[in-house]
């Protein structure tokens, strides 16, 4: 050690070689591409727990915990930091946004001085229009909000997922219906509007049509059942729930009910977007459904009893509704239009089921009736290279296959079975449904070469079930993949903290990619480096986005966004793929 390093570790308060000697942090905050210095901006350090060798354990606040002001020219310091892990922080103000917290990330070492550091801040952007009532007339006081997507299962979820809510930013329309919302992060978004009789709380609380709580209580959400007081998603009945009135189901831009037809709003850093207008309905002539029926026991042709019915918004929505039903009726009230699938389950004396799709977007259902039924079985059998499993075979024992409803269903049952040693299955609890077929491997180098039922390929189709069928699932599987490998040149790839890599996704071509076991996802190493393996032979399209929501790739209308940024590939039976990626920017 230096006798310079020595006296500045003196000047610190730290002793040479002591484990707990304090740090120096410090740098400057700029703005991103145009390095232009950053004054005053409200910097804070913050720990990460789970690599700080020094936990946060005292309820004292010490220096370093405090926000630090950064100066004229953007500088700011940390003195006395305890040795350790940590990200730095820069408060988002309307004018800009601080970068990916992997972007922040620095450890500490003892008696060290970080006073170089390189913090860049992104200009924010914006969003404002206008929003009117179906009369043309401003919507004064209307609820707008920006939302993030999640994707689950292959949908896009707008509003609460098992992932998160997904309200980003929310303002409210003036008296001419104007309205803006800034310091938002660049990156797309979609809106949603509520007219101006919800008031605050519960257009907060409800969401307009998605509740935030997931199930209350035994029953769901407040539309589950009309013998059921409305109570919203927090348990409290003093405020409305998910759909307790008519004002509650919102409108999307560019003004649409359906949140699958939602338009993505891209948006890009300093560049404002104006003009996003669109409509909303009016409190006095907003529309909602229910849906009444009845389930059937289909041999015995009579009402079933001690029924659940299962009622799950097709678009993705996160509240499932589950009703307790002793002679078989159901009803929900104040839904909003759209697509619902209907699901019976009865457990005893024997487990019958059945499903149905109700389309409420024209008009009521109140007369769905659903049949319910024993479940059926599909037997079947996985081959090998197009050769039945033999000696010198690989041992199948530890292979799964999947059956995933079509459309995919939150509330249906896993449909799976192990495979055999000798390569056969056999599926149980299925009822009367479409369904596509993947397979689980231990196996890296194996992937799916075709699926047939009977004589029927539905590899890429799938199938429908109405009865027993009589015919075997053959599965046939192939050991002549290919792989795909590359690096990326960049230095983004090497700017990621080991604990936040970059991913790589390979997607297939466009017409491959309703399948999910066609996708593939790893992460870069810290040279930059991946390796994929087990793809089956065709054309594909390497992506590496620097900010993405995991399962952004399987929407169609975010994919085709970055289209013409994808890497083509193709892959060989046997062979390996190379090739040479660059990270797509994060809107900037």
């Amino acid at each position: 050690m230096s006798l310079a390093s020595i006296v500045l570790m003196m000047l610190l308060g730290a002793e040479p070689g002591n484990p707990t000697a304090p740090a120096s942090v410090g740098g400057v905050v700029v703005m991103a591409e145009t390095n232009v210095p950053v004054e005053h901006a409200v910097v804070r350090l913050l720990p990460i727990s789970e690599e700080s060798p020094f936990p946060l354990k005292s309820s004292r606040i010490e220096s370093w915990q405090k926000p630090v002001k950064a100066d004229k020219n953007g500088r700011f310091v940390f003195a006395k930091v305890p040795p350790g892990a940590y990200r730095i922080v820069v408060n988002r103000t309307t004018s800009f946004v601080s970068g990916p917290l992997h972007e922040n990330s620095i450890h500490a070492n003892p008696g060290e001085s970080l006073r170089d550091l390189r913090i860049e801040v992104t200009p924010a952007a914006s969003i404002s229009g206008r929003i009117v009532d179906s009369h043309g007339k401003a919507a004064a006081g209307a609820v707008v909000r920006a939302i993030t997507a999640s994707y689950e299962n292959g949908r896009r979820i707008l509003g609460p997922s098992r992932f998160g809510v997904g309200i980003v930013s929310t303002a409210l329309a003036n008296n001419r219906g104007e309205y803006r919302i800034d310091g938002l992060r660049p990156g797309q978004y979609f809106l949603s509007a509520n007219s101006s009789s919800n008031s605050i709380g519960s257009a907060t609380l409800g969401f307009g049509g998605y509740g935030i709580g997931g199930f209350l209580g035994s029953g769901g959400p407040a539309w589950c059942d009309a013998n059921l007081p409305a109570v919203n998603s927090l348990g409290i009945s003093s405020l409305p729930a998910i759909v307790a009135g008519p004002t509650r189901a919102p409108s999307f831009f560019p003004g649409v009910r359906d949140p699958s037809e939602a338009v993505a709003i891209n948006v890009k850093a300093s560049v404002p977007l104006d003009h996003a207008d669109f409509r909303v309905e009016d409190p006095s002539e907003s529309r909602t459904t229910s849906i009444k029926g009845v389930v059937i026991d289909a041999a015995l042709e009579k009402r079933a009893e001690n029924v659940e019915v299962w009622i799950t918004p097709v678009d993705g929505g996160s509240d499932t509704c589950l009703l307790q039903s002793k002679n078989g009726s159901f009803e929900t009230v104040n839904m909003r239009p759209g697509i619902y699938i209907v699901s019976a389950n009865i457990e005893t004396p024997s487990r019958l089921a059945g499903r149905t799709i109700v389309d409420t977007t024209r008009n009521l259902a109140r007369n769905v009736t659903i049949p319910v039924a024993p479940l059926f079985h599909i037997h079947g059998h996985i081959v090998v290279d197009g050769n039945s499993p033999a000696a010198g075979t690989p041992d199948l024992s530890s292979y799964f296959v999947n059956l995933q409803s079509d459309p995919a269903v939150n509330s249906a049952r896993l449909t799976y079975a192990a495979v055999s040693r000798d390569g056969t299955f056999d599926i149980q609890s299925l009822m009367g449904w479409d369904y596509r077929v993947s397979l689980r491997s231990p196996d890296p180098n194996i992937y799916v070469q075709s699926v047939r039922l009977g004589s029927a390929d539905v590899l890429h189709s799938g199938f429908r079930l109405e009865n027993q069928p009589d015919a075997e699932l053959e599965i046939v599987i192939g050991r002549d993949s290919g792989a795909v490998a590359g690096v990326m040149p960049s230095a983004a790839a090497v700017s990621r903290s080991p604990g936040d890599p970059m991913k790589v996704v390979l997607v297939p071509d466009s017409g491959q990619r309703f399948r999910p076991d066609s996708y593939r996802v790893v992460a870069l190493n810290q040279k930059g480096e991946f390796e994929m393996a087990g793809i089956a032979p065709g054309t594909y399209k390497l992506f590496a986005w620097q900010e993405v929501t995991d399962g952004a790739w399987s929407d169609p209308q975010f994919l085709r966004l970055y289209e013409d940024q994808g890497t083509p590939v193709r892959v060989s039976s046997g062979e390996t793929a190379f090739a040479s990626i660059e990270p797509i920017a994060p809107w900037k």
